[in-house]
This record gives structure tokens, sequence and C-alpha cells, in this order.
């Protein structure tokens, strides 16, 4: 048994080395270490490398197969922004918002200028902006869609929302152009029964709720719909880590198998009832695994509902046959299947938190018995946890919330052992009673719906108040070598008594203290451009200041740069708080989430050369032309040309210049020609300077020729959307930089671009994300 989890465990290892690799090992090199592992074979001697070789070369070659098989299902390049009559079925449920619908789309046919194309798509991700027509699962539609590549955000910090789309098999978004041959080719049939089941449970069960002030809450716990949860109840959620029982996942899972568990086998002890070969043990355990899978079946099968029924059919499979079964071999057996199912899901932080607490809890405790009481034995998990999460929380989100071992105490129990239970029943009642329809059901499930929402609000005024607490959240980054420094801690700290030196955990500790993110030395400044699509962000970091130049836009409530990019990229280098925040003017695109970072990060002070909202404020002071400040023996100066001549809210903006001993950048906003020669007449020769961002996203109107030979950079750069609807930048303004050997680099390509000076004087360093965070499906 020790040598096959050894194989399993190199299994595991080398399919989640596979999804962190830059690129994917080529075909010849899968060939030849195959050739090699086969020679092996044949050769007595060593043969005892098999033991290593096998499961690394199987690992190996499912990580990269299903890399490869992935890579072929994208949208060929020659597709994107062509117009594509696509044949597709429904898939799941759609999102509906104020002005569109997101849904996917099982491909079936494609056709493109009369031919058809065989085997291009899979899957695809889009938008139709109409909501009159309202989509079901299941539905089979001819549409016209514009695609493009999957495509996201890449920034230190931030959500990778390509490899999610990666990971579910979308070979391309888009939107539905508006075509009078739009149109509906097939009603719902029976592919899809249970995604046409969960769409109608979901709009009962979201009728049902109407005014309940948390109906949001209620529905992710009821079918893991998270898509009407407020974010200020998210953000309390956080704050007081309890979030993990409002995503239905393997706790939940959990919660309904043991309810199940014990519900049946007590039943089947007291009535006898099943055949004299089932004992009540069995009973209770396919009780368990079809309370389970009925569960993860209202959820939608989510990947994390997956993760958690692979390992909890592995973990009671030893009871169902009536076999003792090692509880670590199940661990590693229930690991390997689900990366066996998914081999990026290791991708996903929910996969390290899942394995982890399961991991830790069996290390704590193992098969060991405590003779001390029942709150101890509660008590003591969630200090374990607490203890095994709190570097991983800290490395992978930047904060962990001080006070949840108390609340979780609580909060685990009312969720789990009252709250899932009742949302399970309101399933079940909303189900009979769409069948039925009887008038004394549809009372009771009114009676549960008002208990289960007046439980819930006295647990979030449970955490409101335990959020008030003083210094309950941690703010701080750590480096990977902190953070496998304190797993070791969390390994000698949790290990049973009786082992020597397991105060030297402690000390495995201190490395979390530090901050892996300090600042430039003095008199040096990094400046990051962080890719918010078609907008723009800038942080500049001297070695005690912070400054953010524009926060990018904000698409209603539910999406916008600053939470979405750059809170967490700030908090991904240590920043808890901003010096300045400079807002160049009113547009959506460079001001619409300056709200959100207010109201999520202490600011000092706010610079806007917006005469409108929402960049406009009363609590913020007016760009003034001339302005300038050192910090750091970093000089900062502010240009705003004749604020009040101008009509254009864009020729407003708040210019800014950043420069030291051996490093000069601009950041002009989105100015025009006109303001560009306003600001030569006026400051000429001050203009110049290593770096230019090129103003209005390198659109037409801006960038002139003789704006650009007067600030004469080395590099410029852009901050677009990738293959974004106006055009940015155009290839004309492209051109007049490159006849000039002007370096151009686009944060649509290539993610957030950072600029630092080198050593030697004039020297610049100019990375970026995707460059040095490269993943094979970039």
């Amino acid at each position: 048994m020790g040598s096959i989890r050894t194989g399993v465990i190199i299994v595991c290892a080398t399919v989640i080395t596979v999804a962190f690799l830059p690129r994917l090992p080529s075909f010849l090199f899968l060939l030849f270490f195959s050739l090699f592992t086969l020679a092996v074979f044949f050769i007595k001697p060593a043969r005892f490398l098999l033991l290593f070789l096998l499961p690394f070369l199987v690992g190996l070659l499912w990580g990269s197969g299903y890399g490869y098989l992935g890579l072929a299902q994208r949208l060929p390049p020659g597709l994107e922004g062509a117009d594509v009559w696509v044949d597709g079925e429904v898939l799941g449920m759609p999102v509906l918002s104020q002005r569109s619908q997101r849904f996917e789309l099982k491909v079936l046919a494609v056709e493109y200028q009369g031919r058809t194309l065989e085997n291009v798509l899979k899957k695809v991700r889009v938008n139709w902006y109409q909501t009159e027509i309202k989509l079901q699962p299941g539905q089979r539609w001819r549409l016209l869609l514009r695609l493009k590549r999957p495509h996201g955000f890449a920034n230190p910090g931030g959500f990778d929302y390509q490899g999610w789309l990666f990971q579910q098999g979308i070979g391309a978004t888009g939107y539905v152009r508006k075509h009078e041959n739009n149109r509906l080719i097939r009603a719902s049939g029976y592919q899809q029964l249970l995604a046409q089941g969960r769409h109608l449970l979901y709009q009962r069960l979201s009728a049902r709720l109407d005014g309940q002030e948390n109906k949001g809450l209620m529905l992710a716990l009821l079918m893991g719909e998270r898509r009407d949860v407020g974010r200020d109840q998210w953000q309390l959620l956080s704050r007081t880590g309890t979030n993990h029982l409002f995503v239905i996942s393997g706790l939940h899972v959990g919660f309904v198998a043991l309810c199940a568990y014990l519900l049946f086998f007590n039943f089947s002890r007291l009535l006898l009832i099943g055949p004299p070969r089932f004992a009540a043990q069995q009973v209770g355990v396919v009780a368990a695994l079809l309370a389970s899978f009925g569960y993860a079946a209202v959820a939608g099968f989510s990947l994390p509902t997956q993760r958690a029924l692979i390992m909890l059919v592995v973990m009671l499979a030893g009871r169902l046959v009536r076999r003792r079964v090692n509880v670590w071999h199940s661990y590693f057996m229930a690991l390997l299947l689900v990366l066996l199912w998914d081999p990026l899901a290791a991708q996903s932080v929910g996969f390290w938190l899942s394995f982890g607490a399961v991991g830790s809890l069996l290390y704590a405790f193992g098969l060991r018995t405590d003779s001390r009481g029942f709150w101890w034995r509660w008590l003591r998990p969630q200090y374990v946890v607490f203890i095994a999460f709190l570097p991983v929380l800290l490395f992978f989100f930047q904060q962990a919330s001080l006070i949840s071992p108390l609340v979780n105490v609580v909060a685990i129990p009312v969720v789990g052992f009252f709250m899932v239970p009742l949302c399970l029943l309101m399933v079940l009642l909303e189900i009979t009673l769409w069948i039925t329809g009887f008038i004394a059901i549809e009372t009771l499930a009114v009676w549960l719906s008002v208990l289960t929402s007046a439980t819930l609000e006295r647990l979030l005024s449970f955490l409101q108040s335990m959020a008030m607490v003083p210094f309950s959240q941690w703010y701080h980054n750590v480096s990977l070598a902190s953070l496998l420094c304190a797993c070791g801690g969390v390994l000698l700290w949790l290990a049973p008594r009786g082992l020597p030196a397991r105060w030297l955990g402690s000390l495995c500790f201190l490395p979390l203290l530090l901050n892996s993110q300090s600042g430039p030395q003095i008199g040096r400044a990094q400046i990051t451009v962080l890719d918010v699509g078609q907008g723009l962000s800038v942080h500049v970091r001297t070695h005690q200041h912070n400054l953010i130049y524009d926060v990018g836009a904000r698409y209603g409530d539910r999406f916008d740069m600053a939470s979405s990019v750059v809170l967490p990229y700030l908090r991904k280098q240590g920043v808890i708080s901003l010096d300045r925040v400079i807002v160049s003017h009113g547009d959506n695109d460079h001001a619409g989430a300056l709200p959100v970072l207010l109201a999520d990060m202490p600011v000092k002070e706010v610079i806007s050369g917006a005469s409108k909202k929402p960049g406009y404020s009363a609590d913020a002071r007016a760009c003034k032309d001339g302005l300038s400040w050192q910090w750091d023996k970093v000089e900062f100066q502010l240009m705003q040309v004749g604020p009040q001549g101008w009509t254009n809210e864009n020729n407003r903006s708040c210019v800014l210049r950043v420069s030291t001993d051996n490093l000069s950048v601009l950041i002009p906003g989105d100015i025009e020609a006109s303001a560009e020669r306003a600001l030569i007449s006026q400051y000429g020769e001050n203009l110049k300077s290593d770096v230019l961002l090129a103003a209005h996203h390198g659109s037409l109107t801006s960038s002139s020729t003789e704006f650009i030979d007067q600030v004469s950079p080395r590099w410029a750069i852009v901050s677009s959307g990738y293959r974004n609807r106006f055009g940015h930048p155009h290839e004309q303004v492209v051109e007049r930089f490159q006849v000039r050997a002007i370096n151009v680099i686009n944060t649509a390509e290539q993610g957030a671009i950072r600029v630092t000076a080198g050593r030697e004087k004039k020297g610049l360093l100019v990375s970026s994300h995707r460059q040095q965070s490269r993943r094979y499906w970039f």
C-alpha cells in the first residue's frame, strides 16, 4: 500500500505542476519520456525507478493531454471579430440583468460566409443585449454572433478569468448581433431536464422570497446562486470569515450527508427497514450519498460540489462495502480522482482550502479520540482550521479574519444544522407544491421561508456586532517562502503531543510578520499601469508613499474595476492605505470606480480634474496647474491647461509627470491634440520623459506627432481593452511611435505593465504580468 500511495502522490503532484506551467511540454518531449520509461522497464537493475517514472508519466500525459485538448477547442484567430452563424443549445441558467442576458451555448454548428465549419467550437459564452425574449435552458437557437478568443484582465492579485474560461471548456466569448434571422429552432427538450428544473425552481423561490431583505443570501444557501448577494453583505461575511458558509461547497454537502446518515441510520435500526443483509450503517451511507447528490443537483453540480461528492464517495465507500479503509488512503484517492476529473482544479483557491481543511483535521486528530468534553471537541477543530488557514489566506487574499474561530463556533452549527436543513425542506416543499398545488403546502412553505429569514437576520446581526470588534481583520501580504515556512510551523504545532521541539512551530510563523512587498529605494519610483480594459488606472509607488492615478470604470452595482482589479492588486502589494488619488477627469472609464475605492481603502487626499461625477466630489481638491510635491526624493508635477476653457471633458484631464534622477513618466489622461499643443506651448522641454502613456488609449485624436516629438519617450504604454469597439490603439498612432523607434506595449496584450529604473542611469526595466506569470492558456 505504501508504494501505491507514493504513486498516487506523484501523479497528483505532476498534474498540479502541469497546471502551473508557462508552456505545455512539447509532443517530442512527451514521446521521448514515454520511450525512456519503456526502456527502463527492460533494464532489470533499473526497474525500481518505475515506481517514480510511471506515475510521473501518467500525470504528465494526463495534464498535458487535457491542456492540448482545451487549446484545440478555442476559436481560430481568423474568426475573431467576424460575424458567424451558430446553431446551439442554451446550457444552464441564463443570468438576466437590466439590459442583457448572459448565457452559455453548446455549439452544434458554425457557418461562416456560407460555409459550414466542422469541429471549430464546443462551447461559447455570450451576451444578448435584450430582455424581451427570456431564454430557457435546453432551447436551441440560430444566432448571429460576433466572437473573440477567451481573454481576461491580467493583474497581480487579480482573478484569472481567462483561466476560468479555459477550465470551463469555453472556447470563445462574444455577443449576439441584431439580425432578423435570429430565431428559436426548438423549444426546450429533454437533454437538460436538470437545468430546466433548476431554472424553474429558481424562479419560484425568487418570487417567493421577493421583498425579503436577505433574499440573495437565502438563494445562495438554497441553490448556490450568488448573483443576488449584495456587495455589503459579502464584505461582512469576508470580515467575519463566514463567507464559506454561504457558498454551497463541501461543508454543506457534508452537513446534508451527515443529517441523512443519522436520520436513516437510526430509523432503520428502529424499524428494521430493508432486506436483512443491509445493515443500518449501509442504509445510512446510501441515504447520505443520495441526499448529497440531490443537494449537489439543486446547486447545479458546480465544481466545488463535484469535488465534495468525489471526496464523500471515496470516504464512504469503505463503510458501504463493510471494509475498514485507512483514512489517508481515502484522502489521497479522493485527491487523485478530483485531479483526474479536473486537471486544472489546483488553479482554484477553493481546491486548496477544501483539501487543506480536511487534511489539517485528519493530521491534527487522526484516529485519536479525546476524553475531554464536548466543548473542547467542538472548539479545537475551529482552532486547527484557523491555524492551518491563516498563512494560506494571507498568501491568496492578503487578508484574514482574526475573529473567525469564535464566529464560526456559533455560525457553523446555526447554518449547518438548522438553516441548511430548513433550506432543503423549503426546496422539497416548493417542488411538491409545484407538482400538487396543495394550499396546505403553500402555507407551510411561507412559514418556513419566514423562519429561515428570521434566523438569518439574527445571524447577520451577530456577525455585524462581531465585525465591529477592533483589529478583527488583518490585512497583510506574505511571500511564498513565508507561506512554506509557516506551513512547516503548522505541521509542528498540530503534531501529536510528545513530539519533541513542537515549540519550534511558533518560530516558523515569525516570517508572516514580514511584508514581502516593500517599496523601492529612496529616490526610486515604481509605476504600474493596471489592466482595467478600456480605461485607465496607474499605481505610483515610492519608498513610503502610494498614489493611484484614475481608478477604472464601474459597470452597474455588481462589477467595477476597483473591487475586481485595483483593490486586489494593492493588497497583493501590501498597500493598506493611499496617500493620494488623482482622478484625471469625470468619464466613467477613468473615475467610475472611485466611490468603491474610497469606501474600501483609506485615502488621505483626492485630487480631481473632473467637472462631473463620478470623478467630481465636494471633498476632492481641484487639480491645479503647476502643483508639485516631493515624496522620498521623487518629484511629482500636475499640469492642466486652461480647464475652464475646454468644453470637452477629455481636455480637462489632470496630467501627471513623475520623475527621478534616472526615470521620468508622463501620464496625460485623455487629452486630445488641442490640449497637447497647449501643453507644448506652456511646458516645452519640461515634457520630455522616458515613458509616455498614450493619451486617450491610443485614439487617433491624440498622440499628435508634435506631442510625441516634444516628449521624446523611449517607451509608449497603451491602456486599452482587448478588441475594443473603438479600435484603440489606432494603427496610425502605433505607426507614429514605431517610426520613431519608440517601443509600444499594450495592457490588452500584456496585462499589467510595470516600469522601474534600472541600476544604470537612464536604464529602464519594463515588465508585464502576462510575461512574469505566464500560463499555457495565455
